[in-house]
């Protein structure tokens, strides 16, 4: 194994260390708490594992099998070793979660090395590089900001930032392998029918997510059918050559088709309102981007991109260095642009608002972040020196994520202190598990009262039945139990709380 795929030592602490900064992180300082009706029901929520049609989601496999599971995990195993509940649903979606996370910028920094042949030092400091730009690319205020790694409540990080991860490190491995796919063709079969499991999870996982690969894979046939247009070759050779993005799209295109018609789709084509007014919408807050982003990062990726340009046309790229960046360059800008369109397509057919939402807006920045850190890798490997100035910048980038106040908004629709979170779940489970002491068979707990129309986030006519539901699949339960919640302001006045909004 040459020197630029092994695994170094210091490649293995910069990980562990990572993977430390992300479970502190998750289970600390901005803990997963399970809290609203949605994290009640997908905790202990199975479906099967085939795409259904006209269900609620049909082709949503990926995060509502693993979900449960990790969930059950926590319940069956680290439940019984830290004696309370919720604090083993914290620590285990938060492990699993910082798993991803680490998973994802490791495949990053294997990227860089193999693709830009970069010392261990180039490709550390280019990935610390990419990890901090998450933090600070939506850090404009002292407090209320979010992060790419942001979800508001921990059901969305199981549904978009786990998928997106694993979508994203499958392109970054297909980037950083140039024999990616001649190694696949030798492999076993057991190692290819992984590979096809995991394939069939990522695109069958959540579209905003799913949408990373396919947006990737449609790259690559554009512009490897321009290329072999030029050499006239036919129709049945180009599929031939490019089997496996084809067949990504084809995949891809089914699971949409079946979105489109499933339960889910048809709650948003309620209220007749016209397109034109929702795309305006859409369009608008896409158009407010810029302004939301910090402005020390984007004038740190505009100077590398626009001094990697000038090293490019002045090395007139003749070299296989260059031809190696202008063919990964080049995708990952017909991607930024193919998904700027997706996204703003899929924000106005689900919901205009969610073009400022952090998990629709992840798949477009991965791309933008990686045509700027492709940028910076060639820059490196065409001027190592400028390896002296990156610790500091880095210094003033690392800063720039933090501020006086509580910077980044925790992971729950009403950014309420994960701690009253948990004291609020906490008195309610106890008071169901008194009552299955008793043996009652139907209670009723108030809960605190909410602002929004429907009872968001805790729903009044969900979140007995759900809490039961889970406490009874997890064991905590010896029978069934009918818990009925009643919204009170005693509830908000009881913990010091507004009504939620």
């Amino acid at each position: 194994m040459s020197k630029s795929k092994r695994l170094s030592p210091i490649v293995t602490i910069y990980c562990l260390l990572v993977f430390g900064f992300f479970f502190v992180w998750f289970t600390q300082i901005h803990p997963l708490t399970v809290f609203d009706v949605d994290d009640w029901a997908y905790i202990h929520y199975t479906r099967r594992a085939v795409p259904v049609w006209k269900y609620w989601n049909p082709s949503r496999i990926f995060p509502e099998i693993f979900m449960p599971l990790c969930s059950a995990l926590a319940a069956r195993l680290a439940y019984p070793l830290l004696g309370n509940y919720l604090r083993a649903m914290v620590f285990t979606h938060g492990f699993v979660i910082s798993a991803f996370l680490t998973l994802y910028i490791w495949s990053f920094t294997q990227m860089m090395r193999r693709l830009f042949r970069l010392s261990t030092a180039g490709a550390l400091f280019s990935s610390a590089l990419f990890l901090v730009a998450h933090f600070i690319i939506f850090r404009t205020g002292i407090t209320g900001n979010t992060y790419l790694f942001y979800c508001w409540d921990l059901t969305c990080y199981y549904y978009y930032i786990i998928p997106a991860a694993v979508n994203a490190s499958l392109v970054m491995w297909i980037i950083g392998n140039p024999a990616f796919f001649a190694s696949l063709k030798s492999a076993s079969p057991g190692t290819v029918g992984l590979f096809l499991l995991l394939l069939y999870l990522v695109v069958f996982s959540n579209l905003p997510d799913s949408g990373i690969l396919a947006v990737y894979a449609g790259s690559v046939l554009l512009l490897n059918g321009l290329e072999l247009l030029k050499r006239k070759v036919n129709l049945q050779a180009f599929i031939r050559d490019n089997f496996f993005f084809v067949g990504v799209l084809c995949v891809w295109l089914f699971s949409a088709v079946l979105e489109l018609c499933g339960g889910r789709a048809h709650t948003f084509s309620g209220p007749r309102v016209s397109l034109l007014n929702k795309l305006a919408e859409t369009a608008r807050g896409f158009a407010s981007l810029a302004t939301r982003c910090n402005w020390v990062i984007l004038s740190v990726c505009v100077l590398i991109v626009g001094t990697t340009l000038i090293l490019l046309v002045r090395s007139r790229g003749d070299t296989e260095e260059d031809r190696s960046f202008r063919k990964h360059f080049s995708a990952c800008l017909v991607a930024v642009a193919a998904m700027a369109v997706y996204t703003l397509v899929l924000c106005t057919a689900v919901e205009p608002s969610y073009i400022y939402r952090s998990e629709y807006l992840f798949a477009l920045f991965f791309f933008l972040l990686m045509t700027v850190m492709l940028c910076f890798g060639y820059l490196v490997q065409k001027l190592p020196k400028v390896l002296y100035i990156v610790p500091i910048g880095l210094c003033v980038l690392f800063c720039e994520c933090n501020t006086p106040g509580v910077t980044y908004l925790e992971s729950n629709y009403s950014n309420l202190n994960p701690a009253i979170c948990n004291e609020i779940m906490q008195d309610l489970i106890d008071e169901i598990l008194l009552a299955d002491e008793k043996g009652l068979s139907e209670i009723t707990l108030e809960i605190p009262m909410c602002d929004d129309y429907r009872g968001w986030p805790l729903m009044p006519e969900f979140l007995g039945p759900r809490m039961a539901g889970s406490l009874l699949e997890h064991g905590l339960l010896r029978r069934e139990i009918t818990v009925n919640t009643v919204p009170s302001m005693e509830a908000n006045w009881r913990y010091s709380l507004p009504v939620l909004e």
